[in-house]
């Protein structure tokens, strides 16, 4: 059927991204620029104006990833099962997808890559959709984790943590022009593209813009009374029209810790949190290895006479087959002991390190096992407050995870609602990780 008025649409479209992006261009840049970040590229030109001077080397001895791994650990072991309350056999095949969905590697994948997103930067997305098996050629539902952070243009008016109020959405990728006209037609785009531009005009958006010789796939969704409208638009031509039978712009964000940003609430991670600690410790270990660097390299401190006449066979010294030199005349080679000062820095090392555990709440190494001092008080103090330090990553999470399951019942039951329950999840994991730490501690103080 012929989509009526499609350059409103496209209009509309172009609309919705430049209000998204005035409102989330700076925090989903700042995000993406955390990820960057803890993926290696600590050392930006932000981050090097703290380390001048000629020939440095800049290192990272990178914190963030034991801390993302400890708090992400519980949801990777225990992630929430949604649960139907109607226990009938008409809503069994619902029930049985729902588990299938939740067992698929995929699946989970796609949930723990949002949420460690989230728990970097304050900013996790995940996206439902719907494509045909190859195999089986059946419908099936798709559930992936957004990679590029900024690619996702949310709705301005958003008042919720996972976004369940939207009434528009939209995902914003590239494709390269000749594929596009090969795939959808000489129409996608003007004939002189890029010297003019299509509808939407990407290069008056801060959030996005487009790379040369290429066009955007835009992903457009607009809420409905029938459903969620999804449009696929590449350039300027709608390629796809469909209607979804869900109530929900299937684009779920994960929230971190929250913060007010001119007077505005957005969300930060534990690399933000700890940046300055990271930047202390990083500059420490740069240091520590540049001095290792300049230390003496030389074996032994003699005087020339002690080598006079014997050139050749210290040349050849660090060969294999060198005969043994012995030094003569009076003055004999003094051996030296390799030794540079790193007392001060390694200092500076664990005091940040310290001072992460701190802020975060987690700490960066486990409870050892040869800690007879820690009573099984103590031990259930530190478990709480890391419960406490993580539990708005949880929370936010769980609300998220709510909205997953109402568009999965959704998807699966033709639009329908249906009462459910998530069951089990992170707390399950944390309340058995807090009795064998208790477990733990007790053994280490009474006799077996």
């Amino acid at each position: 059927m012929a989509i009526e008025n499609p350059q409103q649409i496209i209009q509309d479209c172009a609309d919705f991204l430049d209000k998204s992006s005035a409102r989330y261009a700076t925090t989903l840049l700042r995000a993406s620029k955390d990820l960057i970040r803890y993926s290696g590229g600590f050392w930006d030109d932000d981050m090097k104006k703290y380390r001048t001077g000629r020939n440095r080397i800049y290192l990272t001895l990178n914190n963030w990833n034991v801390l993302c791994n400890a708090i992400a650990s519980p949801l990777s072991s225990s992630p929430w099962h949604t649960e139907l309350k109607v226990k009938t056999q008409d809503y069994k095949l619902i029930q049985e997808a729902i588990d299938a969905l939740e067992a698929d590697n995929d699946v989970k994948s796609a949930l723990i890559d949002a949420f460690r997103k989230c728990v970097l930067t304050g900013y996790g997305f995940l996206v439902v959709s719907t494509d045909v098996d190859e195999f089986t050629g059946e419908p099936r539902i798709v559930l992936e984790s957004v990679k590029q952070l900024q690619s996702v243009a949310l709705d301005p008016s958003i008042t919720t943590v996972s976004g369940s109020d939207a009434e528009e959405g939209a995902l914003v990728n590239y494709i390269g022009v000749k594929k596009a006209r090969r795939l959808y037609g000489d129409d996608v785009a003007p004939f002189d593209y890029p010297r003019t531009s299509t509808i939407i005009n990407f290069g008056n958006m801060q959030q996005w813009g487009c790379p040369a010789d290429q066009v955007a796939v835009v992903s457009y969704y607009v809420k409905e009374n029938a459903g969620v409208h999804f449009y696929k638009i590449v350039g300027d031509k709608i390629v796809q029209d469909v209607t979804l039978p869900i109530k929900y712009i299937p684009i779920i964000r994960f929230a971190g810790n929250e913060i007010f940003e001119k007077d505005q609430i957005n969300y930060d991670g534990i690399v933000r949190q700890t940046l300055d600690l990271e930047l202390g410790a990083n500059q420490a270990y740069s240091t520590l290895i540049e001095r290792c660097g300049r230390s003496v390299k030389a074996s032994y401190l003699s005087h020339v006479k002690a080598f006079d006449g014997l050139e050749k066979q210290v040349q050849a010294c660090d060969k294999e087959d060198a005969m043994a030199v012995y030094w003569k005349g009076d003055v004999e080679p003094k051996p030296l002991v390799e030794q540079f000062q790193t007392g001060d820095l390694q200092a500076v090392i664990q005091t940040t390190r310290t001072l992460m555990e701190d802020v975060v709440g987690i700490p960066l190494t486990g409870i050892p096992d040869s800690s007879p001092e820690k009573t099984a008080t103590e031990i259930m103090r530190q478990q709480t407050s890391k419960e406490s330090n993580t539990a708005q990553y949880f929370n936010h999470a769980f609300t998220a995870s709510q909205v997953l399951s109402k568009i999965f019942i959704e998807l699966l039951n033709g639009g329908g609602d249906l009462q459910f329950t998530l069951e089990n999840g992170p707390s399950v994991i944390t309340r058995q990780m807090k009795a064998r730490q208790e477990l733990t501690a007790l053994g280490s103080i009474c006799p077996e």
